[in-house]
């Protein structure tokens, strides 16, 4: 079970650093799924399958596969109108080495930008579009969020922006920019979000629960030295529409 108390402090200290986790506290999918739903009504991807038996909870898992896993800095399901603020990750198989999960503050990596980027961004949202879901068509057409992102929290400004292959267009003040124009922008963003902020690793353990704000932090998996199986429980909660620090 996930104590009340315990979540309470993971969800402030995850406001802070962008991500926290509870040691022994992963739990069943239904058990995972209810206390998720005390932060708010929960979401899933569209586009993807959820685990038998639930509407929320998708397996994250390398079983089966004979390539390895391709993961890349991402904020979770980005490319709809109401992104996930929490997403939480409950350990259900951890591989006898490797898998640690990777994070990337985004108020540091925004902090850390030149200001002549700081400047260029300033109006620019990108267009966010799904990647890698096992039904494209049910994902939609995707949306635009603002580059610079006002946490609702916090009060504190974060780069938003997601794995590289979603963001496809970028306009100003409304007005699209050429597409020259807007791949340079969305490549030199992403560059700075991805390098601009330290990397802090998380390194799983049996019965951790990780949780992720998606609101200031990209994540990805460290897939490059796994060995044996390593399968997580996916729960997301939908957040707010992205507001513009403008």
């Amino acid at each position: 079970m996930i104590a009340t108390e315990a979540l309470s402090a993971a969800l402030d200290a995850c406001r802070q650093r962008g991500f926290a986790a509870i040691p022994g506290a992963a739990s069943s999918p239904a058990e995972l799924e209810s206390a998720m739903s005390t932060l708010g009504a929960l979401m899933f991807t569209p586009g993807e399958r959820p685990l038998h038996g639930h509407n929320y909870v998708f397996e994250v898992t390398n079983r089966g596969r004979r390539d390895v896993p391709r993961s890349v800095f991402h904020s979770d399901t980005s490319y709809v109108a109401r992104p996930p603020s929490w997403t939480a990750l409950a350990a259900v198989q951890i591989p006898a080495r490797g898998g640690e999960t990777v994070f990337v503050n985004q108020f540091d990596a925004l902090e850390a930008a030149p200001a002549d980027l700081r400047d260029a961004l300033h109006g620019v949202e990108f267009l966010h579009v799904a990647s890698r879901v096992a039904n494209p068509d049910a994902a939609g057409e995707g949306c635009w969020h603002p580059v610079l992102r006002r946490h609702p929290e916090l009060d504190r400004v974060a780069l938003y922006v997601s794995a590289r292959e979603r963001l496809v267009a970028a306009r100003r003040h409304g007005q699209r920019l050429p597409d020259a124009e807007a791949q340079a922008l969305i490549e030199t963003a992403h560059a700075q979000a991805c390098d601009g902020a330290a990397r802090e690793r998380h390194a799983w353990r049996d019965g951790d629960l990780l949780l992720t704000d998606n609101r200031s932090t990209l994540h990805a998996a460290d897939h490059s030295a796994v060995q044996g199986t390593r399968t997580l429980h996916r729960v997301m909660v939908q957040g707010e529409a992205p507001v513009a620090a403008w």
